[in-house]
């Protein structure tokens, strides 16, 4: 069992194979800077006051205006990416309300992009600028990874960690961990609210395997 090996601390690489329907999740990772080792702050994008994270709310309200609530699950997997040598900043986000095929999660990942792309919020502009000063590499288009949904690469599961690329295929020790559960309020189309549940003790670790997993 993946949560009990988590809890005994043991490497886990495991994977699972993408369905032809499945939860909807993202992926974001934002290079850090080789020479001072610093990377971007999980909480600028994804925590309680973050402007990022409400307007990919905001987004999600608008595409399915009849559910009237949608759960979010943030989990972290940064650390340093040992092929490229530098840190990265990696979020996944998993919606387990929200069932989708490969073109209408591309469908999805267009939009939010085009939103991140064109708008008016200085905060959501500043970030940019910020991750741009960490690396040149970094912009909203190649950050927001849409290869998770034409690769059939395994899709790394949660409390499992990340392999370097060949050569090294090393181990890179950082597991995929939860950081938030969100809950967002919609009204009509419209992000009406979003609540932070930041103590979940009541979730055991299979409970988020089973939440999380995109199958």
């Amino acid at each position: 069992c993946i949560s009990k090996m988590y809890e005994l601390k043991a490497p886990l690489t495991l994977g699972e194979k993408r369905t032809a329907e499945f939860k909807l999740f993202q992926e974001l990772e934002i290079r850090g800077n080789k020479l001072d080792e610093k990377s971007m702050d999980p909480e600028l994008l994804v925590g309680p006051t973050s402007k990022f994270l409400e307007l990919i709310g905001t987004v999600m309200v608008e595409l399915y205006p009849w559910m009237e609530t949608l759960h979010l699950f943030v989990l972290d997997g940064s650390g340093k990416n040992l092929h490229v040598g530098v840190p990265e900043t990696f979020i996944r986000l998993v919606w387990p309300n929200i069932i989708v095929d490969k073109t209408r999660a591309f469908g999805i990942m267009d939009t939010l992009l085009k939103t991140l792309q064109n708008t008016d919020c200085d905060d959501v502009k500043a970030l940019e600028r910020k991750a741009k000063n960490l690396s040149e590499a970094n912009s909203w288009k190649s950050c927001l990874k849409d290869k998770i949904y034409h690769k059939a690469d395994p899709i790394r599961m949660i409390f499992n960690d990340s392999v370097s690329d060949p050569p090294l295929s090393k181990i890179e020790g950082r597991p995929i961990k939860p950081l938030y559960i969100y809950e967002f309020k919609n009204k009509n189309g419209i992000l009406e609210s979003f609540e932070c549940i930041k103590d979940f003790p009541d979730i055991s670790c299979f409970d988020f395997c089973r939440l999380t997993s995109i199958r």
